[in-house]
C-alpha cells in the first residue's frame, strides 16, 4: 500500500509543480484571484485588471496553441472577471474594454470571446492605429458555451442559457434558453 502511494504522489509530482508555477506566473501579472485556483498552462497578458473568483479552473490541454486558455487585457482600464467555480478550458479571452463572466460558467475548448474588433476597419495606417470599436461582454450565471463558440462584442448572455458548439454569438441571448446557429439565435426554453 505505501508503495502504491509513493508512487502515486511521484507521478502527479510535476503537475502540482506546474499548477503552483502557473499560481506564481498569475501573482505576476497581477491577476487577483481567490482560494481554490486551479490553473495548468494558462497564457496571461495583462496590462489592465483580471479578477479570478474562488475555485476557478484556468486549463489548457497539452496537444498545443489551439488549445491553449489565454486571458488577455490590452489596455489599462480593460478588466476581465470571472466568478466562483467558473471552469474556462482551452478558451481565448481578448479584452480591451470589459468580459464579465458569471458563476458557475462553463466554457469549453476553441471558444473565443472578444469585446472589441481588434483594428479599425480603415485604409489609413494612422487611423488603423487607433483603438478599435468596443463593447463590454456579460456571460450570466451557469452559462455554457460550446466548443468554438465566438462571443462578440456588446453581447450578454442570460443566467442558464447555454450555446451550441460553432454558433457565432452577435447579439444578446436571454436566460434560459438553449441557442446556436451563425449568428445564434434561441432555439429551445429550458
Amino acid at each position: 500500500m505505501k508503495l502504491l502511494s509513493k508512487s502515486l504522489l511521484e507521478m502527479r509530482m510535476p503537475y502540482l509543480a506546474l499548477v503552483v508555477f502557473d499560481m506564481l506566473k498569475l501573482k505576476l501579472y497581477g491577476v487577483t484571484y481567490g482560494h481554490g485556483l486551479r490553473s495548468f498552462r494558462a497564457r496571461i497578458m495583462n496590462k489592465g485588471t483580471i479578477v479570478l473568483g474562488h475555485r476557478v479552473v484556468l486549463r489548457s490541454f497539452p496537444d498545443g496553441d489551439p488549445h491553449a486558455c489565454r486571458l488577455r487585457t490590452y489596455y489599462p482600464d480593460a478588466r476581465i472577471q470571472i466568478g466562483d467555480d467558473s471552469k474556462i478550458n482551452g478558451a481565448v479571452i481578448h479584452c480591451n474594454r470589459s468580459v464579465t463572466i458569471g458563476p458557475h460558467a462553463l466554457i469549453a475548448p476553441g471558444v473565443i470571446v472578444c469585446d472589441n474588433d481588434s483594428h479599425n476597419p480603415v485604409r489609413s495606417v494612422e487611423l488603423r492605429a487607433n483603438r478599435a470599436p468596443e463593447a463590454p461582454i456579460v456571460i450570466g450565471a451557469n452559462v455554457w458555451l460550446g466548443m468554438r463558440t465566438i462571443v462578440l462584442k456588446g453581447v450578454s448572455i442570460g443566467d442558464n442559457t447555454i450555446v451550441a458548439a460553432g454558433s457565432i454569438v452577435t447579439r444578446s441571448l436571454p436566460a434560459n434558453v438553449i441557442a446556436g446557429g451563425v449568428p445564434a439565435k434561441p432555439l429551445k426554453s429550458i
